[in-house]
């Protein structure tokens, strides 16, 4: 594990400038084809293998679950548009608006309503912070307050907007069994709170107890990467890592004013995933791109 994040974070920024260095924008416009590419790829295949895309009713294309390329959707779209944001003509009009068309069209295929909320905090809150950061984290705030009230009153208003369906209300409640998860995962983080207990600390006691969660109603890991982490590094790892995390945005701020629209996009999407915690996955890879261009 501490070689795979060796090969994550010294490989892949260094590969990335140097793709730059040698092609120039031509390099980031190839890896958007590439992208679009592997979810068009997951379309062909659904009139090929229709059973295996699909897991539970839900379309997952080449990735293992639909989260998963709920996930990988809104990365690439937060990719895509740092990408048109540093250089407006390396696409095309129509080339925009087809990969944007794209993303969405998977996005709302695979039914991740994190993914989904996420994209959306980005595309709203990317507009404020362009205009004032001031206003942006202001927003923010306003935001986590409304939120608070939305998540209250939750089932109601998703009842009043037709969207039980879409939402798979049956599901909201618990976050499909997500908040079993992190009760759980709470009390067994204070055996490890300082320090952790190394990494896949969470998979190991999830994987001992999966039995019992699954008369409770949670299938899988602990969907969280702030729980994740603090199992695996505790406290002091996690307090560790963020402050470096905290710290690149504020960086790239000054560069690229919706910055702070990532950062907290991806905040709210690692809070319902543990995808950040992994070293390899196509996920962490594309957060650590979307960095290295910051």
């Amino acid at each position: 594990k501490t070689i795979s994040y060796g090969l994550l974070y010294l490989i892949v920024p260094n590969y990335v400038l140097s793709g730059y260095r040698r092609m120039g924008w031509p390099f980031f416009r190839n890896l958007m084809y590439f992208t679009v590419t592997v979810l068009l790829m997951s379309l062909l295949l659904r009139h090929i293998q229709h059973w295996w895309v699909y897991i539970g009713g839900r379309f997952r294309g080449l990735f293992g679950n639909p989260n998963g390329l709920g996930i990988f959707t809104f990365l690439v779209f937060m990719l895509f548009s740092v990408i048109d944001h540093l250089n407006r003509d390396l696409f095309p009009r129509f080339q925009k608006l087809f990969i944007y068309g794209v993303i969405i069209y998977f996005m709302l295929e695979c039914g991740s309503r994190t993914a989904l909320a996420a994209t959306l905090m980005f595309a709203a809150f990317g507009r404020v912070f362009r205009l004032s950061q001031f206003i942006g984290f202001i927003s923010i705030v306003t935001f986590i307050l409304l939120l608070t009230f939305i998540m209250a009153n939750l089932d109601t208003i998703v009842i009043d907007l037709g969207l039980q369906d879409t939402l798979r209300l049956d599901t909201l409640d618990d976050a499909s069994g997500r908040y079993i998860a992190w009760r759980f995962a709470w009390e067994h983080i204070q055996d490890f709170f300082i320090f952790g207990g190394g990494f896949g600390n969470d998979e190991w006691i999830m994987r001992h107890n999966y039995a019992y969660l699954r008369t409770l109603g949670h299938h899988g890991g602990v969907h969280n990467s702030y729980l994740t982490m603090w199992f695996n590094c505790g406290i002091m790892g996690l307090l560790i890592y963020f402050r470096s995390f905290f710290l690149i945005f504020f960086k790239a701020s000054k560069f690229v004013p919706f910055a702070f629209a990532i950062m907290f996009s991806v905040m709210f999407s690692v809070l319902y995933e543990s995808w950040l915690t992994g070293s390899l996955n196509p996920f962490t890879i594309i957060l650590v791109v979307i960095l290295t261009m910051l």
